[in-house]
């Protein structure tokens, strides 16, 4: 039976670990992505959750930022979307809340590689330390809503294609898959779902949509592309 998909959620079922065992980082600390260089945002995703009894108080930096020339990056936390120029914050984390900590790759239709390192520490503990490294490759070779993946592309189901209030997935023998994001034609993201383990078929809401084109983005929990897809939307 098709399950609706519901907005995604900060608990990512993967890797864990811990900061001053109180803070947890809710995706391994090593996020890769591949995109066309013609996606104007490269967006990789963490969050981090206050898992003790108490509100934390804890400092993010951007350590590391080697990207190319041509790019920018910036950092998107509970507060807002920094500015490029936007190295470090404070937050304050009440007991089980979370933080996104995700990382926007501009590269302005130039290829290349670029990475960020995010180093969190607890603002009464800086010795207790944990570093998220994020890295996204934009490849030129790769056009807008298409992918390599031969093997997914023939295995994975999406429709009806135009979409009215549903667009339908059936993942077939694709068991990886973990996110659905919903992109417009300039590569924009405009909604992030996420697929529970083993659920093989599934909708995601289009209602919401303006008619016009879009791509579906599907990710394994590492970020990495299983396939993209164009799709429009019909009233």
């Amino acid at each position: 039976m098709k399950k609706t998909l519901y907005l995604l959620c900060s608990l990512l079922l993967c890797g864990i670990q811990l900061l001053a065992q109180n803070l947890q980082v809710n995706t391994t600390t090593t996020l890769t992505m591949t995109e066309s260089c013609q996606m104007s945002d490269i967006v990789i995703e963490s969050s981090i959750t206050n898992t003790s009894s108490q509100p934390i108080t804890f400092v993010w930096q951007r350590t590391e930022n080697n990207i190319p020339a041509e790019w920018s990056s910036l950092v998107c936390d509970n507060v807002t979307c920094w500015s490029p120029t936007k190295n470090t914050n404070s937050l304050t984390l009440n007991s089980g809340e979370t933080t996104i900590m995700n990382i926007h790759f501009k590269p302005y239709q130039t290829a290349g590689i670029g990475t960020v390192v995010i180093t969190m520490f607890d603002q009464n503990n800086p010795n207790n330390t944990v570093a998220i490294t994020y890295t996204a490759t934009a490849d030129c070779s790769i056009a807008l809503g298409n992918t390599n993946n031969n093997i997914a592309k023939n295995a994975i189901r999406i429709y009806p294609i135009p979409a009215r209030d549903n667009l339908n997935f059936d993942l077939g023998n694709i068991t990886n898959a973990r996110f659905v994001g919903v992109y417009s034609v300039i590569g924009e993201k405009i909604q992030d779902y996420y697929i529970p383990s083993q659920m093989a078929t599934f909708n995601i809401p289009t209602d919401c949509l303006s008619a016009g084109m879009y791509f579906v983005r599907i990710t394994d929990n590492k970020g990495n592309a299983i396939l993209s897809k164009a799709f429009s939307k019909v009233e």
